[in-house]
């Protein structure tokens, strides 16, 4: 235990401290978008260690706290009070808690936002003539309206693209 004790305590972050920041400011100075996700990623991994070193730290003290109180209760209960140490050892796995939270959110990938753009502009170059055009918002809105009117069901690829078929010819039909 005196070797685990020794190990926690000589852990020093100053050097991950220092790279952090150098890190940072690179980051705020980079003008090329890949060397910048590179730099982020080195500063992400310089957190995932200066977390990694805290847990080390704190989980130290939490076994000192738990020594301590096995101790006192073993010969001197009657000079603090339970909820003191209590307190004391709730915020030290509070803090033990959230930089292993931190650590763990590392290792997952980063949530991927999807947008899905409706608009459609059939008026960009020379290609589509005004009869092209009105034929084409035609069969998206009766697509559209199909979508909206019908119950949400899997359907194969090959339907969907027959019913998209089916929507174009009866608007290119209307006008």
């Amino acid at each position: 235990m005196t070797d685990e004790k020794n190990t926690t305590e000589m852990v020093c972050t100053s050097s991950i401290d220092s790279e952090t920041n150098s890190l940072a400011m690179k980051i705020l100075e980079e003008k090329d978008p890949d060397k910048a996700k590179q730099l982020i990623a080195m500063f992400n991994w310089n957190l995932s260690k200066k977390n990694t070193a805290r847990i080390l730290k704190l989980n130290g003290l939490y076994d000192d706290v738990t020594d301590q109180m096995v101790e006192r209760f073993r010969t001197r209960s009657d000079q603090f009070t339970n909820s003191d140490l209590l307190d004391y050892m709730k915020a030290v796995q509070g803090a033990i808690d959230t930089s292993t939270k931190n650590l763990v959110q590392m290792e997952e990938p980063p949530t991927i936002v999807q947008q899905h753009n409706t608009q459609i502009n059939v008026n960009v170059g020379d290609s589509f003539d005004r009869d092209a055009k009105a034929r084409i918002l035609a069969a998206v809105q009766a697509t559209l309206q199909q979508a909206q009117k019908a119950p949400p069901e899997k359907a194969s690829a090959e339907t969907a693209i027959e019913e998209l078929q089916s929507v174009v010819e009866e608007a290119n039909s209307s006008t």
